[in-house]
């Protein structure tokens, strides 16, 4: 979903339209964040990645606290539920926000998602129950543990798009030995969806 150096837009760049990155990028801006251009042979610049971390690229400064979890929650089920083998950057795992203190020392745009976290202090926010970092740290792991014990969720398990209109997002994972199937509904609205099957 990310790394350290932020959001990449190159793999989008063939599946999403312009106006659609464009959008992205002003998101991005209007979150705290920051966009790397990259220079065409033309002279002209494109968006190259979106600098900012997964937290803050979902939601906006004033949403509530269960709402930015909820998000990066959904995000991350989708990713543990696909084929192949998952890969989740340290920082969205802690549910780190942007380090702009960062961006003003290095003078780099990626900085703001390559924080040096002090131990301790990590360590005290991830014990105290109500804090960002403990309920996402908590719930990414628990969506790891349901994936390694369902044989539908083997890397290599066939997987199945399925189409349930534009507000849900759904697949079905199949056993290697076809006798688990599992079906993941995935709400990409804000508002709640019923799904008939």
């Amino acid at each position: 979903l990310s790394s350290h150096d932020g959001i990449g837009l190159m793999p989008v760049k063939d599946i999403l339209s312009e106006k659609e990155i464009k959008q992205m990028c002003i998101g991005a801006k209007e979150n705290g964040g920051y966009v790397s251009y990259k220079q065409n042979s033309d002279g002209t610049e494109s968006p190259y990645e979106l600098n900012i971390t997964y937290l803050n690229a979902l939601s906006n400064p004033d949403e509530k606290q269960e709402i930015k979890i909820e998000k990066i929650i959904s995000v991350h089920a989708i990713l543990l539920s696909f084929i192949g083998v998952p890969s989740i950057y340290i920082h969205n795992l802690l549910g780190s926000s942007n380090y702009n203190e960062g961006v003003k020392i290095t003078g780099r745009y990626r900085t703001i998602n390559r924080e040096k976290l002090n131990k301790e202090n990590l360590y005290k926010e991830l014990a105290d129950k109500k804090s960002i970092r403990n309920l996402i740290y908590n719930k990414i792991c628990s969506l790891i543990e349901l994936r390694k014990n369902e044989k539908a969720f083997h890397p290599n398990a066939m997987q199945e798009v399925l189409f349930s209109g534009n507000k849900i997002f759904s697949f079905i994972r199949i056993s290697c030995d076809k006798k688990e199937f599992i079906f993941t509904f995935y709400n990409i609205s804000n508002k709640p969806q019923n799904i008939k099957y």
